[in-house]
């Protein structure tokens, strides 16, 4: 990281903390929460097993929003259960990806 990308990075690390306290959120204090969310943001180049972890996922998320499609008219709660399958998919993916 250059050296304006680090003061970036730091001020925004303070914000935070101070942030935090107002908040009362405690996730986002200590050098562990740090890490976590350096850990977060960086890219994690997937490993073998890990794109098929994710090929797997995939196909089977988008079975079962056909499914859904299928099984469900055409409504908001359809549109909302298809919004909330996608979010889960990316969330296991990037649980795949940020852990060992």
């Amino acid at each position: 990281m250059g050296a304006v990308e680090t003061d970036a990075a730091e001020k925004f690390k303070e914000v935070m903390k101070e942030v935090a306290k107002f908040e009362g959120d405690e996730r986002l204090e200590g050098v562990e929460a740090l890490e976590q969310l350096e850990n977060n943001f960086r890219y994690h180049s997937p490993t073998p097993e890990k794109q098929v972890k994710f090929e797997k996922l995939r196909a089977t998320a988008k079975g079962l929003a056909y499914l859904m499609m299928e099984m469900c008219p055409e409504c908001p709660e359809r549109v909302d259960a298809i919004k909330h399958l996608e979010l889960a998919s990316m969330l296991i993916n990037a649980g795949i990806s940020r852990n060992p």
